[in-house]
């Protein structure tokens, strides 16, 4: 869509758009990717300069294997004109090896090596927390925390852990699930605001943070296509009375 006056050149809009960097944390290759990163970031394109920035394990950039899918993000995000960095995560079993938030650092201040306000949106609570200490001691950089559900509840289903009272987790379940939930409760009071999905991720958040103001929660709803979903009830009933899961 072109929204320019006569004479001005793509290159004249975009400079006079809002900065925007969207970052995900070692997500790059999950099935949901496209549909929830690349596709809402092309409508973003008429109202911010978008940047997409990766935190990927290194075995994934190294390996031949993920080397396809790593290119088709690469050739769709450069035919829809969004900027994407590639950075280097450690390993999972040797995050010690470098800093993720110092190459996040490093990666934002040659993308923003003025002083220009940009806004950064990070997705959950993990690269919200990060994004922060990268950020540290910058005013023009806002960080965003898109939170894509509710992760300590989460985290604690997908544990079995859900019908267990708490004084029976194991310490490992217990020191795990705090964890979650003190990222959560950092990237909700230290962002600059929240992005849930529904009003009822808002309503939880804020039962659970009642001393923020309502105006730092905006709802982005997740607009999935209805007629697919639609499409699949017969076989997934079907499914149900087979496994006996009605």
């Amino acid at each position: 869509m072109w929204n320019g006056s006569p004479g001005q050149t793509l290159i004249d809009i975009e400079a006079q758009l809002i900065p925007l960097v969207y970052l995900v944390y070692r997500e790059a290759l999950s099935s949901v990717f496209a549909s929830q990163v690349l596709t809402p970031l092309e409508e973003h394109r008429d109202v911010a300069r978008v940047s997409l920035g990766l935190l990927t394990p290194v075995g994934h950039l190294l390996r031949g294997q993920y080397r396809p899918a790593l290119d088709r993000i690469q050739d769709r995000c450069r035919k829809s004109r969004i900027d994407v960095g590639w950075i280097p995560s450690p390993p999972t079993r040797t995050p010690w090896l470098w800093s993720d938030r110092l190459l996040l650092r490093q990666w934002l201040v040659r993308r923003f090596p003025g002083e220009e306000p940009f806004v950064i949106r990070c997705r959950g609570s993990e690269m919200t927390c990060l994004a922060l200490d990268a950020c540290r001691g910058w005013t023009r950089a806002k960080v965003i925390y898109d939170c894509r559900g509710a992760e300590v509840f989460e985290s604690v289903q997908q544990s079995g852990l859900g019908a267990t009272p708490r004084e029976h987790w194991t310490h490992e379940a217990r020191s795990r699930i705090d964890h979650i939930g003190s990222q959560e409760r950092r990237a909700v009071t230290e962002s600059a605001g929240v992005t849930c999905v529904s009003q009822a991720m808002v309503e939880s958040l804020q039962d659970r943070y009642p001393a923020l103001s309502p105006d730092k929660f905006c709802v982005v709803p997740c607009c999935p296509h209805v007629e697919s979903f639609t499409q699949a009830v017969a076989g997934r009933d079907a499914v149900r009375r087979e496994l006996g899961l009605q």
